[in-house]
This record gives structure tokens, C-alpha cells and sequence, in this order.
């Protein structure tokens, strides 16, 4: 890496694309994905349709058994007038 860069040609944003989203890459265990691409082939998709699906599904799955682990979820907390004194 050098010590300096020269900038004075730079043009600030020439890459960026407002509104643009970043697709990121998902590496499967290659037996995972040989037995998911066998489905696929068989449910007449694309791999990534059955692995979107089996992710929504889990992600619903799981923010049903635990909903205070849904995104945006706002907690409530119980009032501390309304607590019973604990007896000894």
C-alpha cells in the first residue's frame, strides 16, 4: 500500500447508486445444497426460491414462539404498582 494517494482527479459518488441494494452471497455446505437442489429440480423452482422459503418459514417460525425477538418489537414492561409483594 502506498503512503499517498493522489485524489486531485477523485470524483466524489461516482459509484453510488441511490436506492441500490446489496445482494449478499450464501455459501452452502455442498451436500446441503446438492440434496436442495434436488428439491428444486423437483418442486419446479430455483434453488434460491426454496431457500427464501425455507428462511421466511424459520424466521416466522421462530418470531411466534419468541415474540419479543421480532424486529421493531417493542418490549412492554409489566408497571411495578401492580406487582404483588413476594411473601416469605
Amino acid at each position: 500500500m502506498k503512503r499517498e494517494y493522489d485524489f486531485s482527479n477523485a470524483e466524489r459518488g461516482k459509484f453510488y447508486r441511490a436506492g441500490a441494494r446489496m445482494m449478499f452471497p450464501i455459501y452452502l455446505d455442498a451436500a446441503l445444497q446438492k440434496q436442495l437442489e434436488a428439491f428444486a429440480r423437483n418442486q419446479g423452482k430455483g434453488i434460491d426460491q426454496i431457500v427464501n422459503d425455507i428462511l421466511k418459514n424459520q424466521l416466522q417460525l421462530l418470531t411466534s414462539l419468541n415474540p419479543s425477538k421480532r424486529p421493531n418489537a417493542t418490549l412492554q414492561r409489566p408497571s411495578r404498582a401492580r406487582r404483588k409483594p413476594k411473601s416469605r
